[in-house]
């Protein structure tokens, strides 16, 4: 007897007749891409659109009448928001200043444009959690915290080069595989895909550079920090021009991964073309990483409310 059509097909699509993995790999990840685009142009609730605090907050900075007080109501609108630019403005990052006992003083302290990225950086921290999704939870735990270590180690890259700007290189750490949700949210309808872990990284891996390209792009997110999320991967390529923040994420990337313990790991990483465009060699490659280690955890505290 024959079955009528399966409403859910797309979602229990088979992986295992696809002839190669590869083959799997490109059919499923072009389908993902499709399905992504269909959910932003919609403003599906399965992928969030950029919450409206951040939008309300760069309208306000971008408006040349704004005055200190409107950003104030600009961003007093969503209070978990205000109380964690006062933490961040306090933090690590600032750390040898005075404190700052109001959200009038923080802005002060950080200026339009380094408030609008921190203001970005505090609630990028929501979109992992993505609702309550058991089956992919422990993925998006973990790319919690490896992302919340390349932005701190980025924010430690960037602060010995004048041109660039820590707080944009915080922001382009924490971002840089944020193309991994969408993809981990359609994933978890596929238990052919979410049952094989070699799929599913090979997967994500492949994708997640475009994945994000589209999620950035439809939160008006600047350039350098798109380009820093699509190119972090290619840490084989020779570049020219100066150092920018693709260099910086894709050291910071190899950093999160290498084995701390080993006083080799270092050396491979130093003589990658990003690297070497930074002038990072082995000892203060080691030293960067002592570093963003101590601040890793106060960024991660601040960004969850938990400070």
């Amino acid at each position: 007897m024959s079955k009528g059509p399966d409403a859910n097909a797309r979602s229990r699509e088979s992986v295992t007749s696809s002839g190669t993995i590869g083959a799997a790999i490109e059919r499923i990840g072009t389908k993902f891409l499709a399905n992504l685009r269909d959910d932003l142009a919609g403003e599906s609730v399965v992928w969030p659109s950029i919450p409206s605090v951040v939008v309300r907050v760069r309208d306000t900075i971008r408006d040349p009448n704004s005055s200190v007080d409107d950003i104030c109501a600009a961003i007093s609108s969503d209070p978990a928001v205000a109380s964690r630019v006062v933490a961040m403005a306090n933090s690590v990052l600032y750390i040898g200043m005075r404190p700052c006992d109001t959200l009038r003083d923080a802005i002060v302290r950080l200026g339009g444009d380094v408030l609008n990225h921190v203001v970005m950086v505090l609630v990028v921290a929501r979109v992992f959690s993505v609702g309550q999704r058991r089956r992919i939870q422990r993925h998006l735990v973990g790319l919690w915290r490896h992302s919340n270590q390349v932005a701190a180690l980025s924010e430690r890259i960037a602060a010995d080069h004048a041109k660039l700007r820590r707080d944009v290189a915080l922001l382009a750490g924490l971002v840089h595989d944020v193309g991994k949700i969408p993809l981990l949210v359609q994933a978890e309808r596929l238990p052919s895909v979410m049952g094989n872990a070699a799929l599913l990284d090979a997967l994500l891996t492949r994708f997640h550079g475009q994945a994000g390209h589209l999620v950035l792009d439809s939160w008006r997110f600047p350039s350098e920090i798109t380009l820093a999320s699509v190119g972090h991967e290619s840490w084989q390529q020779v570049r020219q021009g100066p150092v920018d923040y693709v260099d910086v994420v894709t050291v910071a990337n190899l950093l999160s991964h290498c084995d701390h313990d080993d006083p080799y790991a270092l050396v491979p990483i130093a003589k990658i073309p990003a690297a070497r465009r930074l002038d990072l060699g082995p000892e203060r490659l080691a030293t960067v990483v002592e570093e963003a280690a101590e601040r890793a955890a106060e960024l991660l505290a601040v960004a969850t409310g938990k400070a």
